[in-house]
């Protein structure tokens, strides 16, 4: 598989098809200004879509390692 950065607002999404839509989780709320963390991991759901989470969140341990994508702050 190819990988393709892509650039979405403030965070870029490597591999995955071009133009994934992403949200940013609420368990652990990466995108706030107060808990801004320096790694973001994302997920991609069932429904296709990646959920950005904190590196250090438990929904990020539990995930599958084959639904985890690169995501960094752009």
């Amino acid at each position: 598989q190819k990988v393709v950065p892509q650039k979405k607002d403030d965070i870029l999404i490597e591999g995955g098809p071009s133009g994934m839509p992403y949200r940013f989780a609420k368990c652990c709320n990466p995108a706030t200004a107060t808990s801004h963390p320096d790694r973001i991991v994302g997920i991609v759901t069932r429904a296709g879509k990646v959920n950005v989470h904190a590196e250090g969140c438990r929904m990020v341990r539990a995930a599958s390692p084959d639904r985890k994508v690169v995501v960094k702050w752009a």
